[in-house]
Formats: structure tokens, C-alpha cells, sequence
């Protein structure tokens, strides 16, 4: 009876072991991703912009980012385009400027600086994005 005991507190005491070194490497997992993953609320704000390739209208930029929308203004033009968040992660934004059909994506260096590439019907440009210093 009391080797019964013995390996029932053994089996025991060997799952619980198991089962906290499972927990243990799943937290280990997705520590870093929760710590490192990006939303959009970390890049609100005005940014500039700069596709050396496009069209002169579009070359330069500000885009402003806020909660519920991406607004984008360019130099040579007017008009102002509404653009559709279509993914924001730890590494990677990327949206479509609705109005003009272009699609964006950049890789996100820091929270200041994004580098990519804006393509659009007629072609493609890099396309760099810097954050505004604040002007108070």
C-alpha cells in the first residue's frame, strides 16, 4: 500500500512538472509577441512622406494617422484621400489610398521611421514615411 502511494505521489508530482514546463515554454512563446506587436494607436500623428518615383503631385507628403481613419495630403494636390487600414503588425503597415488606388507597405524600422514600397496602376516608388515633429 505504501509503494502505491509512493507512485501515485511520483506520477503526480511528474505531471504537475509537465504541466508547468508546458506553461512555462508557452509563456516563453508569446512573451516576446505581445511586447514587441505594434497598433495602429502607436503611430498616431502626422506623417511625411516622400515616393521619389511618383508622379510630381505625389512625390511629397503628409499623412495623418488616427484612430478610426488614415487621411493622406499631398504637395502637388488639393484634394485630400481617405486611405483603408489593411494591416498593422510588428513589422508591417500597409493601406490603400482609396482615392488614387494605391496600395502601400511599409516596414516599420521604428516608432519615427517606416520604409517600403506605394504601388499604384501605372507603376510603383519606394516609399518612405518620417513622423512630424510636433510644432508647439
Amino acid at each position: 500500500m505504501l509503494l502505491n502511494n509512493i507512485k501515485t505521489t511520483n506520477t503526480q508530482i511528474m505531471k504537475t512538472g509537465i504541466i508547468f514546463l508546458f506553461g512555462l515554454t508557452i509563456a516563453g512563446l508569446l512573451g516576446p509577441c505581445s511586447v514587441s506587436a505594434q497598433t495602429i494607436s502607436d503611430f498616431l500623428g502626422e506623417w511625411n512622406t516622400e515616393a521619389p518615383n511618383a508622379p510630381s503631385e505625389y512625390i511629397n507628403g503628409v499623412l495623418k494617422i488616427s484612430e478610426d481613419m488614415i487621411i493622406v495630403k499631398f504637395s502637388g494636390d488639393y484634394n485630400e484621400y481617405a486611405s483603408t487600414l489593411i494591416k498593422c503588425t510588428s513589422d508591417t503597415l500597409v493601406f490603400e489610398i482609396t482615392g488614387l488606388g494605391a496600395l502601400c507597405t511599409l516596414r516599420i524600422e521604428d516608432k519615427t521611421k517606416m520604409t517600403g514600397k506605394a504601388v499604384w496602376p501605372e507603376g510603383e516608388s519606394p516609399f518612405t514615411m518620417t513622423k512630424a515633429e510636433k510644432t508647439e
